[in-house]
């Protein structure tokens, strides 16, 4: 049995050496490389070689490559490296853009030694010059045909050959972007979990392989969440990769222990392989077991090109942290969500370990089908933030962009009357409708309307002892 090491090892060396794998040791052959290329982007420029495979004592040859005009253009042509360049060769290509066909005729001169092995005969950079709707792609060819290989003697000896063609695939234009969010509850109370979700479609059909930026705000503007969610597990080509996320002290030696009541200190270190410099915004984004969300910490900056940066940084660790394992989450975003940054990078995370307090319960969700995203919401109580929170989401795919938000109304438990603290007031209310059922013939609009279904606060369908007992566990909380 051959092993499957070896198998992959002669796969690489094939690539490498830009061998079609396909054909036999002993053949000699004309073949397109890539032997299909996948367009990115409408306006792009790429290139592919006719190369040969295998080829002794050639002195001449010539071939016709067929490709669509309407999808692409041909800018430039250039000889191989099998043959030395003019004048120690004859060098003849025209370009038809109309037809689409590239007629190569290319000769060594007198004296020149004739070429043997494999290597490239032209290299050709087309344009793509239109694209088709998300999510359908065009197959086209990249034909060869009228291909002759010439040895040596008088008159030269045709070589014969195998010709194996090649194909193209069309980019995709900037689709129609729809993305979307639902929350399980439209009103929350501070240490409820709740789930957010929702999908992006382009053209109505789910993306797979796409970054959606998520951020959360309190009612004042605080950003409390920041974090990425891609939409399968699919490979995704970013501009930048977080190399590094390592949980340490304020110095950056590595520290995976923080007490409630510290600061929690998170190294990042980011490459760039994007052509141009960048500004970007660098956020770390740690939560407890509980899921709840501890805060945000970012940074603007830039980078340039091939460039590694490093940066620490911090957040604080509050009391009402619960214990146990915690999860960092490091992002890279052209700017934050709200102002329309988008993911410049995949999230990156670490796990580290909070002490000092009760332990948090974690809750572990399934990932979503493809062309979605899924998290948990979990704030935890802080004085003065009852109020409007808002999620903003954003998501840009092949040139098109698009955002959407939402509020959710975040309070006490127990806080009734919506004034923001849960005191004497909200127990008379409780007590008024207790054993009721909501809305139990309240006029719909009315203040006992609305109180009687707030005081069921556990969403059980009736007002009872578990209320009461809710109320009494924040009574006094403003």
């Amino acid at each position: 049995m051959i092993n499957k090491v070896n198998i992959w090892m002669l796969l690489t060396i094939l690539l490498i050496l830009q061998i079609p794998p396909s054909t036999a040791s002993n053949t000699t052959v004309i073949y397109v490389y890539p032997d299909n290329y996948i367009a990115n982007y409408v306006g792009e420029n790429f290139a592919i070689k006719i190369n040969v495979y295998n080829v002794a004592d050639l002195t001449a040859y010539e071939f016709k490559l067929k490709f669509n005009t309407t999808f692409l253009k041909c800018l430039t042509t250039s000889i191989g490296n099998l043959f030395p360049p003019p004048p120690r060769s004859l060098y003849n290509v025209t370009v038809d853009n109309i037809q689409g066909i590239i007629f190569a005729q290319v000769s060594l001169q007198a004296g020149e030694n004739p070429a043997s092995g494999s290597g490239s005969l032209l290299a050709i950079t087309f344009n793509a010059t239109a694209g088709t709707d998300y999510p359908w792609r065009a197959k086209l060819n990249f034909e060869l045909f009228d291909d002759y290989l010439y040895g040596t003697g008088e008159p030269p000896q045709t070589i014969p050959h195998q010709t194996l063609s090649g194909t193209y695939q069309t980019p995709f234009n900037p689709p129609i972007l729809n993305l979307t969010i639902n929350t399980s509850r439209e009103k929350i109370y501070f240490d409820e979990k709740i789930i957010v979700n929702g999908c992006l479609t382009g053209n109505g059909y789910p993306i797979p392989d796409a970054l959606i930026a998520f951020e959360v705000d309190t009612p004042r503007g605080k950003i409390i969440v920041a974090r990425s969610f891609a939409t399968s597990s699919l490979p995704i080509n970013t501009p930048l990769e977080i190399l590094e996320l390592t949980p340490c002290d304020q110095y950056g030696s590595p520290k995976y222990n923080f007490n409630v009541g510290s600061f929690a200190y998170f190294k990042v270190k980011v490459k760039s392989s994007y052509p141009e410099a960048l500004n970007v915004t660098i956020t770390v984004n740690p939560h407890d077991q509980s899921n709840a969300t501890l805060g945000v910490s970012y940074s603007r900056t830039s980078i340039y090109s091939g460039q590694t940066i490093t940066l620490i940084l911090c957040v604080p660790i509050e009391y009402t942290a619960m214990s146990g394992n915690a999860t960092v989450y490091a992002n890279v975003f052209t700017d934050l969500p709200k102002n329309g940054g988008t993911p410049l990078s995949k999230e990156k995370n670490a796990i580290f370990k909070i002490t000092g307090s009760p332990n948090g319960n974690p809750t572990i969700i399934n990932p979503p089908p493809q062309g979605t995203y899924i998290t948990i919401l979990n704030i935890h109580y802080v004085e003065k933030s009852t109020g409007f929170y808002t999620i903003y989401t954003t998501a840009q795919y092949l040139g098109s962009y698009t955002a959407q938000n939402k509020q959710i109304w975040v309070s006490i438990a127990g806080d009734i009357n919506n004034d923001g603290t849960v005191s004497l007031q909200d127990l008379t209310i409780l007590a008024k409708h207790y054993g009721h059922k909501p809305p139990d013939g309240h006029q719909e609009g009315t203040q006992d309307y609305v109180y009687c279904f707030n005081a069921d606060i556990d969403r059980n369908g009736i007002v009872s002892l578990s209320d009461l007992a809710m109320l009494a566990k924040n009574y006094g909380k403003t």
